[in-house]
């Protein structure tokens, strides 16, 4: 199937769950993450981490973010996207920070300051993604691109999804510029893919 395919079935499947399987099923894909968030990335509390504000039933991110800002070691991000110039940053965001509605994407909200940070964790939202570690958002590219530029500018950024059960699909057809994860979160297990990135780096190098 084509990303577009995969993208419309998918989201459309998304659209029709029901609150209480949202609320279930991202409490225990957020739990799993919690649980086993240092043992994947050791170095989590000393990082800057991004996360999303979820929404169109996208899995919930309310309980990672509470945990999160109770660690004041770590610098906590969303993103904001710039509507001229269809690009995203990462903004840095605390209690205090106030939120807006973007100005062309409705259903998201994002902080209203502009003091921008580099995440090295970003947790990203998704429609679809397979065992290989490709993703497919909703199509505009944001993250893919503010990935590649971060990259770009030689910073090492650890990618984790966080995807229902349903959302984990066949091999999705990739093209040069899509990023791929190095974790999955679901609710029973996560998905490590940083072994299998790093053999097709050493082939790249070949």
């Amino acid at each position: 199937m084509t990303k577009s395919i995969i993208r419309k079935t998918i989201s459309k499947q998304r659209n029709l769950l029901t609150q209480q399987y949202v609320s279930r099923e991202s409490k225990k894909i957020v739990e799993n993450i919690i649980n086993n968030l240092e043992k994947i990335v050791p170095n989590f509390k000393n990082q800057i981490i991004a996360l999303y504000l979820s929404t169109n039933k996208e899995v919930e991110t309310k309980l990672l973010i509470k945990y999160l800002l109770k660690i004041k070691s770590i610098i906590l991000c969303f993103p904001k996207i710039n509507k001229d110039n269809n690009s995203m940053e990462f903004i840095e965001y605390d209690d205090n920070t106030k939120l807006q509605q973007n100005n062309k994407y409705k259903s998201i909200s994002e902080p209203k300051s502009d003091k921008k940070v580099i995440p090295q964790i970003i947790f990203t939202p998704l429609v679809a993604c397979d065992k290989f570690g490709n993703r497919i958002g909703m199509g505009k590219g944001f993250y893919d691109k503010k990935i590649q530029e971060i990259k770009q500018n030689n910073q090492n950024t650890t990618l984790i999804g966080l995807s229902y059960d349903f959302q984990l699909t066949d091999k999705i057809t990739t093209s040069n510029h899509d990023q791929t994860l190095d974790f999955i979160g679901l609710p029973q297990y996560i998905i490590n893919l940083t072994s299998l990135k790093k053999d097709k780096n050493s082939k790249k190098n070949i």
